[in-house]
């Protein structure tokens, strides 16, 4: 027998999904361990292959022990409800991405990648940056950041994470 756990993606309840002006408010009840912060941006998935995105929820915007309420900004309530369904929650960023994306003190300053053959990471969308790919990005300290990454998540703040 192995010492190894496997990891189990929680698994959320729909309990009211309604519009609220341009955005859609989702409450789901469960535990979302073993998530424990940066809970949003987020999706529910459906439950069989954990892979297909059933509805996006963009912010947090309030946890009362396993009741959480999320709010999504340019979407529709789905044509067909998925309240009453249970779907796998999963959290898009990390703790680190939540953190830059949070700050706004944090300088983003417009730079070219050196053309070493080398690249990194964004820490947002984790798409490449240099050896060819997104060679103008964003940086921060020793942080890089995709040009669309920057307008999407630090400029226009499409999930409002950082009001």
């Amino acid at each position: 027998m192995s010492d190894q756990h496997s990891f189990v993606a929680p698994t959320v309840l729909v309990k009211d999904q309604f519009a609220d002006g341009h955005h859609v408010v989702t409450s789901v009840a469960g535990s979302l361990h073993p998530y424990d912060d940066a809970l949003a941006p987020a999706a529910l998935y459906d439950p069989e292959t954990e892979r297909i995105e059933a509805f996006p929820l963009h912010k947090l915007v309030g946890g009362d022990g396993d009741l959480w309420t999320f709010r999504s900004y340019g979407r529709e309530v789905p044509m067909i409800s998925i309240v009453g369904q249970s779907y796998v929650f999963r959290p898009w960023w990390t703790r680190r991405t939540w953190d830059l994306v949070r700050d706004a003190s944090r300088v983003w300053t417009k730079a070219t990648y050196p053309q070493d053959g080398s690249h990194v990471h964004c820490e947002i969308t984790f798409a490449q940056i240099g050896a060819g790919e997104n060679v103008t990005a964003y940086m921060s300290d020793r942080a890089w950041i995709t040009s669309e990454a920057y307008e999407r998540f630090i400029r226009r703040d499409e999930f409002h994470c950082r009001e």
